[in-house]
């Protein structure tokens, strides 16, 4: 008889050898994601908010394939690339929080799929529609886990600030053919694997979540989102003799909000530069010029340029933004630094600012 220890490994290692063998990634974690990811959608239920998961990149790298795996080891997956807002809405809320949705193609959406997007992340979610032959208001919820698939992202603040993106790419190495019967029976099994580890560990899961903590380096909003993946990993990690899939989903996240941060500032000008700034006192030491520290701006504006790759930028742009929004406390040209420009900064204000433009999405 099977060991907690083994069963636990063999949902691991069986899952995992299913995307490795077919579906190439960029990045290893990117495997340890989606095993995460089929298993939370097994116990989410469990979760008051649950990420989304975004598949995209170009034609020919695996997105579709990836869905169709998804399909076989999520929990009672629905497949679609055509599916109507009135059918998603109905299959939904007719499986009452037992069903993952998966939607290929899903490059634009009309109204009532995106609230249908926007409320089902929440286990209160649900969305209505006015009944006209009942002359009668009409609720679906909406709550479930949903894996969409397209080619570019999407455009839409409040359904990208609920998603997880794994960006695809060709492959590197030689994959195996993948064809739906052949590993019919393989999900079948795995499934099998997946509901025993939720009987073991289903009610070490909740107690995890009911005493999760805050994490350092993580919004209050970015916690929402990665916490089932956090919780799921750190009670794999405690099954597993060399535990390591907490700290790896974390560095993980921390990666993965960092680019998407940047995504959101190319163009915005004064987001780089607020950015730019925070991050280059983060990483540079003031020079003391009377018993003050302060900050040589031509090495801050050598530092921005590179960070963002903006050559043109000036140092007066970058001196006329953070002025304006109250940065600048004191500006010096002492003769011992060659009469260069040195400034000491509002280091509290640059940082909330900063947080702000990030985890609120106020322009500064």
């Amino acid at each position: 008889m099977l060991s907690c220890e083994e069963r636990s490994l063999g949902v691991i290692d069986r899952i995992v050898s299913v995307f490795t063998r077919y579906i190439f990634f960029a990045r290893r974690e990117f495997y340890h994601l989606c095993l995460i990811y089929v298993l939370m959608t097994h116990v989410y239920t469990k979760f008051d908010q649950i990420p989304y998961f975004l598949i995209y990149g170009p034609k020919g790298t695996g997105k579709s394939r990836l869905g169709a795996i998804q399909r076989g080891l999520c929990q009672n997956g629905e497949y679609s690339s055509d599916v109507t807002p009135a059918l998603l809405m109905r299959l939904i809320d007719k499986k009452k929080k037992g069903i993952t949705v998966i939607l290929d193609e899903a490059e634009k959406f009309p109204d009532l799929m995106l609230r249908i997007l926007r409320s089902g992340y929440r286990q209160d979610g649900r969305t209505g529609r006015w009944n006209i032959r009942d002359d009668n208001a009409e609720w679906f919820e909406t709550f479930c886990p949903k894996i969409l698939i397209n080619q570019g992202g999407f455009n839409d603040p409040a359904l990208e600030s609920r998603i997880i993106a794994i960006p695809m790419v060709k492959s590197e190495i030689c994959l195996e053919r993948f064809l739906a019967q052949d590993v019919k029976k393989k999900f079948e099994e795995i499934q099998t694997l997946i509901n025993s580890f939720v009987d073991e560990y289903g009610e070490v899961i909740d107690r995890e979540y009911k005493t999760f903590e805050a994490v350092e380096g993580l919004s209050d909003r970015d916690l929402e989102v990665w916490t089932p993946i956090l919780v799921i990993a750190s009670v794999l990690d405690s099954t597993l003799p060399y535990p390591f899939l907490k700290e790896e989903m974390l560095g993980l996240a921390k990666k993965m909000i960092e680019r998407e941060k940047k995504t959101q500032l190319i163009g915005d000008r004064d987001g780089q530069i607020l950015e730019g700034t925070r991050a280059f006192i983060e990483h540079t030491d003031p020079v003391d010029i009377d018993g003050q520290g302060y900050y040589v701006g031509e090495d801050l504006l050598r530092f921005i340029k590179n960070r963002w790759s903006i050559p043109g930028l000036r140092l007066e742009t970058v001196s006329r933004t953070l002025r304006r929004l109250n940065i600048i406390l004191d500006h010096k040209r002492p003769r011992m630094r060659g009469q260069r420009d040195c400034y000491q900064f509002d280091i509290e204000l640059l940082n909330k600012l900063t947080k702000d433009f990030f985890e609120e999405g106020e322009k500064p």
